[in-house]
């Protein structure tokens, strides 16, 4: 049972007191160094940012559990419903609570919260993923009746430990390519007259392993990058985005991104990387990985390292991945949850 001392509010977080902000900021460094123990803490902005900027298709509702009569978090739960086409039954949520407060009825609490927008929503599966250094997390959905839908780890590369030899080898190849393909390399928003383009590429991703989630494949729009590369803007994340193209046709065959921000230059995050099918099995994939990296040692040297999500039956990524010196350093997995299990837990079934 929830203790009488904790509420549970909305949180609207463009619109916090000064001391309420830094209660949030306060919270969100204790849930990272519990997650990500080798991160440095973020700052306020850091920490509202994500919050008060996410694309226009996706609609975030968050609630906050408060102790110490308004002073301090101890628990936060947000759920995301998209507005777009695909996968209206769905939504993704998360929950977290303080080491010290769980089995305190905190999460039942903020999960009621949820599900009262699920419902509202007409969502009836709910996904969330869990990280396998914090078992508190999976052993509360399996007791929500969730079932495992996909596993994926979070992979690191230490700069340190590449592969360099390989990567060299990797660009030696690819420029034999030259008359054939070209490379180009976008700072920041994608340009404007390659947003369809882009689009289209991104589809690619719909071939990636979900394993067991039921989910339709997501259609990706030129609006909808345009809202994403806004968002990265509000939040101070920069990207690179490299592409290959083909030199006859003019058509994009492929592209990797890299990501980071510069009040924590030491990470970046690979974003996504696809070669349209008709262009596979020509390196064209070990090549912009190949010079993304070798763009990065020339003009990031105070990048250390770079992560990467992958699900675990990715094999093709992976192997490329293995191979430069990525290592797994997170274990995670997808959940899929029906709204009415969730329901008859809450006791409102």
């Amino acid at each position: 049972m929830i203790k009488d001392q904790i509420i549970v509010k909305d949180l609207d977080p463009h619109r916090l007191s000064q001391p309420e902000k830094t209660a949030l900021n306060v919270f969100d460094n204790r849930m990272r160094q519990e997650q990500w123990p080798e991160d440095p803490p973020r700052n306020i902005e850091e920490t509202l940012g994500p919050w008060r900027f996410v694309p226009e298709y996706l609609d975030l509702h968050q609630r906050v559990a408060w102790a110490g009569q308004g002073s301090s978090v101890v628990g936060r739960g947000y759920i995301h419903i998209g507005r777009y086409l695909e996968n209206p039954h769905m939504a993704d949520f998360d929950i977290y609570v303080v080491p010290a407060m769980r089995r305190q009825g905190i999460a039942r609490a903020l999960l009621r919260e949820i599900a009262e927008v699920a419902q509202r929503e007409d969502r009836h599966l709910l996904l969330v993923s869990t990280d396998r250094a914090i078992p508190a997390g999976s052993g509360f959905v399996r007791r929500l009746g969730g079932r495992e839908g996909v596993g994926s780890h979070t992979n690191q590369l230490g700069l340190r430990d590449l592969n360099l030899p390989l990567v060299e080898e990797w660009c030696r190849r690819g420029r034999q390519k030259v008359k054939s393909f070209q490379l180009e390399t976008w700072e920041g928003a994608y340009p404007l007259d390659q947003l369809q383009a882009m689009a289209e590429i991104k589809h690619v991703m719909n071939s990636a392993p979900t394993d067991s989630l039921e989910l339709e494949e997501f259609q990706w729009t030129a609006e909808h990058l345009q809202q994403e590369d806004r968002m990265l803007t509000q939040r101070g994340v920069w990207r690179w985005t490299m592409i290959v193209r083909h030199v006859v046709s003019g058509e994009l065959a492929g592209f990797t991104e890299l990501y980071w921000n510069s009040l924590h230059p030491e990470t970046a995050e690979q974003g996504h990387t696809a070669i349209l099918p008709r262009y596979r099995r020509r390196g064209l994939a070990q090549w912009l990985k190949g010079e993304m990296l070798r763009k990065i040692l020339d003009q990031r040297p105070e990048i250390g390292r770079i992560r990467s999500n992958v699900a675990d039956s990715n094999e093709s990524m992976l192997r490329i991945n293995r191979r430069l010196g990525f290592k797994p350093y997170k274990t995670w997995t997808t959940w899929q949850i029906d709204l009415e299990r969730v329901l008859t837990y809450l006791g409102e079934g």
